[in-house]
């Protein structure tokens, strides 16, 4: 099972750029003030059934208002 936070406009740090790739970075701010630019992206249902295709069985995803859930069983070795 993974989870992790969805995007949600108005609550999650707003994206602070998209690279060439489609990857999105945040900036993110430590308690000393210093502040770093994150890879953060948010995938889609079909990039997370993707992330599993060929390995899994029982695909779940679920999205949340503020978090996503992908659960699934691993497929038996049959070798």
């Amino acid at each position: 099972m993974f989870i992790d936070n969805a995007y949600v406009e108005g609550s999650s740090t707003a994206i602070s750029r998209t690279d060439e790739h489609g990857d999105t970075y945040q900036m993110r701010r430590l308690d000393d003030g210093s502040q770093y630019e994150v890879l953060k992206n948010f995938p889609t249902e079909s990039e997370l059934r993707a992330s599993v295709a060929g390995t899994a069985t029982g695909v779940r995803v679920e999205f949340l208002r503020y978090y996503w859930i992908l659960s699934y069983v691993v497929k038996a070795d049959r070798g």
